[in-house]
């Protein structure tokens, strides 16, 4: 961003924006993955999302949606969720914890042909 932050999108539902390796923070939408973010030279941020919807977030309070739009997305997010299915056969309670992404994984790589 121009600000020198950093934005990331995930498979979590959100949007988040970083400064100095700390999360500041977290646009959660209601789709179940974020698939692209891009940051504008204003410092807008456009993301696509699983929904099919494109939507721009801004610091700029000119630009904000107007308040009946903000609540209509607020309502949206609290009543979506990921939903058990779409995990196949993952068990959200039983992740592991942040300390397993300090553990040596598996490198599996398979060839081109």
């Amino acid at each position: 961003m121009p600000t020198g932050e950093i934005v990331s999108s995930g498979e979590d539902r959100s949007v988040k924006i970083w400064n100095h390796g700390e999360c500041i923070q977290t646009i959660t939408l209601p789709a179940i993955s974020i698939w692209s973010v891009s940051v504008q030279p204003n410092g807008d941020i456009v993301c696509g999302s699983s929904d099919g919807e494109v939507r721009i977030f801004t610091r700029d309070k000119t630009r904000f949606a107007q308040e009946a739009e903000i609540r209509e997305f607020d309502e949206k997010v609290a009543n979506s969720a990921i939903p058990q299915e779409s995990l196949g056969d993952i068990n959200k309670e039983k992740l592991p914890g942040l300390s397993a992404l300090k553990q040596k994984g598996n490198f599996f790589h398979q060839g081109l042909r």
